[in-house]
């Protein structure tokens, strides 16, 4: 068994996934995955846009956690969530993809965020050279 949120998949499951996968020869939860990670959102909210960019309005959230759980544990993706991935994957691969036309912003980063981030790579750069200076440096290579 294993826990995906509150539900528990079987073995069994997953085994039944891989079977249709063979039968039909592609899975649609793979382009569902792999449209969401170029969106850079995570798939629960790929449902949520797709629903929305298919119907024009969002979803209340029972009947999208009923769509998911549906998606999560049988692989059924919905129409409307399939079309959206095939888009997105198209787009892709033809280089014209927009997040804003999806709806998506990516946050933008606060100061203290970029101080942070600054900080982090002088203290890596430190400890680089710490390493070089007390390992390293006494170490003679052999060829």
């Amino acid at each position: 068994m294993v826990q995906i949120g509150h539900k528990k998949i079987s073995l069994w499951d997953i085994l039944n996934r891989l079977q249709r996968f063979r039968k039909t020869g592609r899975d649609d939860t793979v382009e569902v995955t792999n449209a969401s990670a170029m969106l850079q959102v995570s798939e629960y909210r790929f449902f949520q846009i797709a629903y929305r960019l298919w119907y024009g309005r969002e979803s209340d959230e029972s009947s999208m956690d009923l769509y998911f759980k549906d998606y999560i544990i049988n692989g059924r993706v919905p129409h409307w969530v399939r079309s959206l991935a095939r888009k997105v994957l198209r787009r892709a691969a033809s280089g014209d993809i927009s997040l804003e036309e999806f709806g998506i912003k990516l946050p933008e980063p606060s100061l203290w965020m970029k101080i942070k981030g600054i900080l982090v790579i002088i203290l890596l750069a430190i400890v680089c050279i710490l390493f070089y200076l007390i390992v390293i440096k006494d170490y003679t290579p052999y060829f």
